[in-house]
């Protein structure tokens, strides 16, 4: 059988910074009834003299290919950013995203023309001394119906220089909550290793659930390549981290599976920042996060060769989220930036990819 492939790119919807908004950035999708696309975007906005994070949310009524905004559910102040769009178990919208200090999810109903939201739930409650990180689009819900949330947990002072060299500069933690979003409680398996000469511990992390049952969750590290980990019981327990087929700089990385073909896909920076490689280009930092790739994988742990997305050598890409509307499309998010941007992280581009995709031939 034919190997899937890229036949071509269409950049359907691009955010840059301004003078009132200067960052678009991560987001995530959820495909609607009818063919509709739901897009959301973090983004920080000024107003008021104080510069605020939020999340702007845009619709497509055609598979993705154009976009037009929508008018905010939300009416306060509160900083919302990174966020996951899931479906939900009665045909609903579940938004799962970073709120000030802790991470929530709440139901979002959406008519064709008004979005509303509402049923607001604490997953991950704020606690002083400790700082979480839930990546755009890294929820995900398993095939029992349960949502599984993978937090990078940071202990305060973690880059003190009176940190013993070996303390763990970041602990991943694992969320799990009912079909509903509705209940959610931290399971007793985490991931953790020590610093090592402050090369940086894990972070960014991502789950993806095998066709076997196995829970396979990826991180980002210092040290070249995204280091994944297996548990074999739902969670309960994790194997120690160890190094990945994917090179890549501390960028996140993201998988998912295909709907229609079970072909699972990869979106992650494939160059590592080793020391003959300057994360500085042409007095702009991109933090090694360029070119961008796609690989794919019949099980999920055996991934192709890589094939670039987006190769300019003096911007970044990072944060990425994609989805199928169709059998042969998938739509692409990420942060990216050059130096006009002010960072590689204050725009938001979203892109059609047209796909052959037959299938991966059995081993």
């Amino acid at each position: 059988m034919q190997e899937p492939r890229v036949i071509s790119t269409t950049c359907v919807l691009e955010l840059p910074p301004t003078a009132d908004v200067p960052r678009c950035g991560e987001g995530d999708f959820s495909l609607l009834a009818g063919g509709g696309v739901l897009y959301v975007c973090g983004v920080s906005a000024r107003g008021d003299g104080l510069k605020r994070d939020g999340l702007r949310f845009y619709y497509s009524e055609n598979g993705g290919a154009a976009f037009s905004p929508l008018e905010s559910p939300f009416t306060d102040t509160a900083a919302r950013r990174q966020p996951t769009l899931l479906s939900g178990p009665d045909g609903g919208l579940l938004l799962l995203c970073t709120e000030d200090g802790a991470f929530v999810s709440y139901r979002l109903s959406f008519d064709g023309d008004t979005l509303s939201a509402g049923g607001k739930r604490v997953c991950i409650p704020e606690k002083k001394g400790t700082a979480y990180t839930v990546e755009n689009g890294a929820v995900t819900r398993l095939t029992n119906g349960s949502i599984l949330i993978p937090a990078a947990k940071y202990p305060a002072r973690r880059f003190a220089a009176a940190a013993p060299i070996d303390a763990p500069a970041g602990r991943i933690c694992f969320y799990k909550g009912d079909e509903a979003g509705t209940s959610f409680a931290e399971t007793a398996g985490s991931v953790a290793f020590g610093r090592l000469g402050r090369s940086g511990g894990l972070t960014a992390p991502g789950v993806v659930e095998l066709p076997d049952g196995r829970l396979c969750a990826y991180f980002a590290t210092g040290r070249h390549f995204q280091y994944v980990s297996f548990s074999f019981n739902g969670g309960k327990s994790w194997s120690s981290p160890a190094p990945s087929a994917f090179s890549s700089p501390v960028s996140p990385m993201r998988i998912r599976r295909d709907p229609f073909t079970g072909i699972f896909w990869a979106v992650y920076n494939p160059v590592p920042l080793l020391n003959t490689r300057c994360e500085r280009q042409r007095r702009f930092i991109t933090g090694g996060r360029t070119p961008l790739a796609l690989a794919y994988s019949s099980d999920g742990v055996n991934f192709s060769d890589p094939v670039l997305i987006e190769t300019d050598p003096v911007h970044g890409f990072t944060s990425p989220a994609f989805c199928f509307p169709s059998a042969d499309t998938m739509l692409l998010s990420v942060s990216c930036g050059g130096v006009e941007d002010g960072d590689c992280r204050n725009r938001s581009r979203l892109r059609l990819l047209q796909l052959e995709r037959c299938g991966v031939p059995e081993d």
